[in-house]
């Protein structure tokens, strides 16, 4: 149970992963590629873009519980990474989101979306395959 928390967190990016493609298939977000990118030093956990339209989506994945000012800056440093980002740089239309384990209260930032290990047990728990049973004879 000691190890728990340091085997979450090596997976909790793959499985963010898992979750942003979900919430493509609902319709909630739009994107044709992503992936991680690092570049010079800088590292995004997980970018999505939009290649027919023009969304990218900064996603910067935290196994822990975060405290509103935590949010606050990992929300400002992922903007300031985004930057060096290239793609459509002038004409894309940005957008940050922040997967956590927990969050401590109510937390609501402008322009992040948060995403807790609730949010992602609920969507995945909708589209888990559903087993049927038959009665053989």
């Amino acid at each position: 149970m000691r190890e728990l928390d340091s085997y979450v967190a090596a997976i909790w990016e793959d499985i963010a992963l898992e979750h942003f493609t979900l919430l493509r298939r609902e319709g909630v977000v739009r994107f044709t590629d992503i992936g991680r990118w690092w570049f010079k030093g800088v590292e995004i956990d997980l970018v999505a873009i939009d290649e027919e339209g023009s969304d990218a989506y900064f996603i910067e994945v935290k196994w822990g519980t975060l405290s509103n000012r935590e949010v606050k800056e990992i929300g400002k440093e992922l903007m300031m990474k985004a930057r060096k980002f290239p793609w459509r740089r002038t004409t894309r239309k940005e957008h940050y989101v922040i997967y956590a384990k927990d969050i401590k209260g109510s937390i609501t930032i402008n322009d992040v979306t948060i995403y807790t290990l609730k949010d992602v047990a609920n969507l995945m728990d909708k589209h888990k395959p559903r087993i049927i049973k038959t009665n053989s004879n």
